[in-house]
């Protein structure tokens, strides 16, 4: 800016102020810087409004990509856990006892039951009970069973089967998953 020219502005640029006591400035040159002015107020304003745009169609898009994958993004989430799962599994990373204790949970108590799991983790709970100081309600035995998996219970009482079962589970969360509302 010229020295001595003091410009005041406001949006939109209407009006331009000299002072008369410092040296006058050319209408053109003020004319042009004005138009400069506005010519990038417009440029401004439409690059605002193209990136908005941008904006809001590239999450309309990643809305409608993830609702047209949402049951195969829940299924391969699953997946994964499985494995995860399997993984720790057949690495004895586990406690059973736990397993036990939330299959009894859904139990009905004060009637006699059998708890089946399988002959290695029949070993492992009772080794965690002893050192756990767990007690089983009354009438309850536990005993091995091959066909349990590893880190599966079933309990037999006389009003029916309990299972706490990994794929059950999986197949729980991937249920709950596809039924959760999606997120905006």
């Amino acid at each position: 800016m010229t020295p001595g020219v003091r410009l005041t502005m406001t949006m939109p640029i209407r009006s331009i102020q000299l002072l008369e006591d410092e040296p006058k400035v050319s209408r053109s040159v003020l004319d042009k810087s004005v138009a400069e002015l506005e010519r990038t107020r417009r440029q401004l304003t439409q690059a605002s409004a193209a990136l908005s745009k941008a904006a809001t169609e590239l999450e309309t898009y990643r809305t409608m990509l993830f609702s047209s994958n949402r049951e195969h993004i829940v299924r391969l989430s699953v997946e994964i856990a499985a494995r995860i799962v399997a993984k720790e599994v057949a690495e004895g990373n586990y406690a059973i006892e736990q397993i036990v204790l939330d299959a009894l949970e859904s139990a009905p108590l004060g009637r006699p039951m059998t708890i089946r799991l399988n002959p290695d983790d029949v070993k492992a709970f009772e080794t965690a009970a002893a050192d756990q100081h767990l007690t089983l309600p009354p009438n309850t035995d536990i005993t091995a069973d091959p066909t349990v998996k590893p880190a599966e219970c079933v309990i037999d009482t006389e009003q029916g089967m309990v299972e706490s079962l990994i794929d059950d589970h999986l197949r729980q969360i991937g249920e709950a998953l596809l039924g959760m509302e999606q997120p905006l």
